[in-house]
């Protein structure tokens, strides 16, 4: 993953899989929530 590769050379492997759940969890918390539809350009845009 391009994503969580970057994030382990930041922040180390164990900090970035934290950092991954937790940035999936508010996207389906924010889903679920507004009842729309999961636009992956937009979640993986930063």
């Amino acid at each position: 993953m391009i994503i969580r590769d970057k994030l382990a050379r930041q922040r180390g492997s164990a900090k970035s899989l934290t950092i991954l759940a937790h940035k999936i969890a508010r996207a389906v918390y924010y889903i679920l929530k507004r009842k729309e539809v999961f636009h992956p350009k937009v979640f993986f845009a930063k």
